[in-house]
């Protein structure tokens, strides 16, 4: 329920809280009443002046009565004055108080504005680390899966070597042709699954999950496991052939580059340190890029006080307003009473008329 009063004052005292039962004729406030008495003397004055006059009027004009009516013009003249400067004075203050105003909402827009795009900013931040923190992890158990392949391809293509090799030196037994089948069984399987580890890294590179060297390293370790098979194949047929002299020394020599390929894929290892450092740096930026936009959501907290700038500036033009309508009402009533004076300084000098006493 709303309450109004019926005239415009200053709330002095309050003697209820919102949401209180009250009834009816209980006194829920009081208002500053120096107003109203001032008007309440104001007329009394006038009433006085107006018998006065009267009185006046019925004991004829006199030259000390048209004197003090000058005395009083030039008083009432002076109270005008006064009002006009008053009035002045109001319109300035407005003039200040809408100024404000419009200053306070330019800033609490220009801060809305500032805010929400700071906000965005941070969201959008956060957005794009979270992806390289996935990307990141994707990245490191790919390196470690590859590295792992290519570590266990090259211990098989070493055995594999190294078995030729024994083969091609002391000539081909039953067991070491159970060996041979068993490698070049071993190598086609990890050929298969090169070609199927390549076909997935292709489409992961197509997605943007992988890095094009990603790729190629897979597209290494195919060709690498595509080597190792021909070489199996290769040890097959020599286990069926038996060998020579120069197939001895090649054999040695294949022996030697397994060796150092299987070493180059555990160096390879550290790979997987870089995508862990890759990963830590990715999850570094996203926590910086919650906190900015832990800042952007807190500094939202500024377009509430800008707002509440904006309220204040607001209230004090209404009370300018209220203070210029004042100050205008009070300088009509003073060249009212100007006027009046003047017209009965006419009037004494012209003589009572039957209508002046009426």
């Amino acid at each position: 329920l709303l309450v109004d009063a019926k005239v415009s004052a200053q709330v002095t005292a309050i003697f209820v809280k919102e949401g209180q039962r009250v009834r009816k004729g209980q006194v829920l406030a009081v208002l500053d009443a120096t107003d109203f008495e001032m008007k309440v003397r104001e007329a009394e004055r006038r009433l006085r002046v107006a018998e006065a006059a009267l009185k006046q009027l019925e004991a004829g004009t006199d030259p000390f009565d048209i004197a003090a009516l000058r005395s009083e013009v030039e008083a009432t003249t002076a109270q005008w004055a006064l009002a006009q400067k008053e009035v002045a004075t109001a319109h300035a203050q407005l003039t200040a108080a809408r100024a404000r105003y419009q200053q306070a909402v330019e800033a609490w827009k220009l801060a809305e504005a500032e805010v929400q795009t700071a906000l965005q900013q941070a969201e959008e931040n956060v957005r794009i680390a979270e992806a390289q923190v996935r990307q990141g992890q994707t990245a490191l158990e790919t390196t470690k899966e590859l590295v792992k392949q290519e570590i266990a391809q090259a211990e098989a293509a070493l055995r594999a070597a190294e078995m030729q090799a024994a083969l091609v030196e002391e000539g081909v037994r039953e067991e070491e042709r159970e060996r041979a089948r068993a490698a070049l069984a071993a190598a086609q399987a990890a050929f298969d699954e090169a070609r199927r580890n390549l076909e997935r890294a292709r489409k992961l590179f197509a997605e943007g999950a992988i890095s094009k060297a990603d790729l190629e390293a897979f597209q290494t370790r195919y060709e690498l496991a595509r080597a190792q098979l021909q070489q199996a194949e290769a040890t097959w047929q020599q286990v069926q052939k038996g060998a020579r002299p120069q197939e001895r020394e090649a054999a040695r020599a294949q022996v030697a580059q397994a060796r150092a390929a299987w070493e180059a894929a555990k160096a390879k290892q550290a790979e997987i340190t870089l995508r862990e450092q890759e990963l830590v740096a990715a999850k570094a930026r996203l926590a910086q890029a919650h906190f900015q936009l832990q800042l952007a959501r807190a500094n939202q907290r500024q377009v509430t006080l800008r707002k509440a700038e904006v309220d204040a500036a607001l209230a004090q033009v209404q009370q300018a307003e209220a203070l210029l309508q004042k100050a205008q009402a009070a300088e009509r009533a003073a060249k009212a009473r100007v006027d009046a004076v003047q017209a009965k300084i006419a009037q004494a000098r012209r003589g009572a008329r039957s209508e002046a006493f009426e």
